[in-house]
């Protein structure tokens, strides 16, 4: 009968132990997220790179190909951050665009060699067809509305 009872309150300890640790990572997680302004972003990429960020600001445009992307802005139209769609949103739907958004996602980096004599290359000081552009984007889990 010791034995039994012994037994029961083991397992019932091992439950509420495993349920406790579930619930501290799922807080840690939630904890993990970075606000961060557009500009912010632009000025110093490299410290929010692979990171968990939140970033406010207005949609400037969406793709209308695919709506995979869309652009916020930051204090100013030319301050721009790229949004792409992650796992949970197949698409952005066009009629964000012109709207306050506030938008979740992982800071990654994508690498883009410019053609020396285009435009983005110009502005950049890109001067070598092997030199390369660093293109930043938020991969999003999720995005809202903000009114």
């Amino acid at each position: 009968m010791f034995k039994k009872v012994l037994g029961v309150l083991l397992v019932v300890s091992l439950m509420i132990a495993c349920a406790k640790k579930q619930e501290n990572t799922e807080q840690t997680a939630a904890e993990a997220v970075i606000t961060v302004s557009v500009d912010s972003l632009l000025v110093a990429p490299q410290n929010y790179l692979d990171k968990q960020i939140e970033v406010s600001g207005l949609v400037s445009h969406v793709c209308r190909h695919t709506g995979k992307k869309l652009f916020i802005a930051g204090q100013t139209p030319e301050q721009l951050i790229k949004v792409v769609t992650g796992e949970n949103i197949p698409q952005f739907a066009v009629e964000l665009e012109g709207s306050q958004v506030k938008v979740q996602g992982k800071f990654a980096l994508e690498t883009a060699v410019a053609a020396p004599d285009s435009a983005v290359a110009k502005t950049k000081g890109i001067d070598c067809a092997t030199d390369s552009l660093a293109v930043y984007s938020i991969v999003c889990s999720s995005i809202q509305k903000v009114e």
